[in-house]
């Protein structure tokens, strides 16, 4: 299987490893900063878009960029995977394990900055999230088969 693996590494498999490379420096960086830094980017984000500051709008505001950042990993997961010619389904169980193991590796690197805690629910949330965006892809990918296919069949 290893050589299986090797022999389909691409320029593709290179850009997606890549890019999951680079979410993953972002979410360390971000992860990295001390509470009251954190508040203030998501005061910042509130401000963008003319939202209401209070608790609650910013609590939302950083879980559904918990959710959303996970989504794309995962898709980015999910296609780094397909494109070492893993089975569609090795593919998808691989992407959320990796997002999953990132995601609880994360919180627990959370737990050493002042002002940060790790919390188990964010863990929870990635992972939905990493869950939610490689399903949409794959359903994307096989909705995107079937299209070709029934061309193909005209």
């Amino acid at each position: 299987m290893y050589e299986k693996i090797k022999q389909s590494f691409s320029k593709r498999s290179l850009f997606w490893l890549i890019t999951i490379v680079l979410i993953d420096i972002a979410i360390f960086y971000f992860s990295s900063q001390q509470g009251t830094a954190s508040e203030r980017q998501s005061r910042f984000v509130l401000d963008v878009f003319q939202i209401a500051e209070s608790l609650t709008t910013q609590k939302i505001i950083r879980k559904l960029a918990h959710f959303s950042i996970y989504a794309g990993m995962g898709i980015c997961w999910l296609n780094f995977l397909c494109s070492l010619s893993l089975s569609k389904k090795q593919c998808f169980v691989i992407a959320i394990l990796m997002c999953f193991l990132f995601a609880a590796s994360d919180e627990w690197h959370q737990t050493f900055v002042p002002g940060r805690s790790g919390e188990l629910l964010d863990v929870g949330l990635d992972t939905l999230g990493a869950m939610i965006g490689t399903s949409l892809m794959m359903f994307l990918c096989h909705l995107k088969a079937m299209i070709h296919q029934r061309k193909d069949n005209h």
